[in-house]
């Protein structure tokens, strides 16, 4: 297997964002079952992750979730206690799904369409917590980059 060479990296990402642009007809379709689920108080962290991250609302001001689909488990990080959540992502589609469900919830959300590789730099040093999720890091082709 040969090494993914830069330009490639990008043009890889670029129809990763295409695909999951694609993928979003799903998330659309349960948009208003998950916001539902949201604010009568449901989390989609999994109890391993809520354990984890205990009560976030002593330390953590802004969570930062990279790759965050639909938004589901950045809004989730509020309920675990987080006062702010930005969220970033390379379709546009699920930034709308993710930037819609804030809404509804009156959620003290913000949202980034950004390849995780390219995020903003206005967000460089302003997250308490940067949270990937599961099945976020098969996704990231350069990790040094990331990081």
């Amino acid at each position: 297997m040969g090494t993914i060479e830069p330009t490639d990296l990008t043009e890889f990402h670029k129809e990763t964002g295409d695909a999951w642009d694609e993928t979003a007809a799903n998330y659309e379709r349960g948009e208003a079952e998950e916001t539902a689920f949201l604010r009568s108080g449901g989390s989609s962290l999994m109890e391993p992750e809520r354990h984890i991250l205990g009560d976030l609302s002593s330390w953590c001001g802004r969570a930062i979730h990279l790759q965050c689909s639909g938004g589901q488990e950045a809004l989730s990080l509020l309920r675990q206690g987080a006062k702010e959540v930005v969220g970033v992502d390379i379709s546009p589609r699920m930034i709308g799904v993710a930037r819609r469900k804030a809404e509804a919830l009156g959620a003290n959300a913000s949202w980034y369409l950004a390849d995780v590789l390219e995020t903003p730099h206005e967000l460089d040093g302003t997250a308490d917590l940067v949270y990937t999720g599961r099945g976020a890091l098969p996704w990231m082709m350069d990790i040094a980059t990331t990081c």
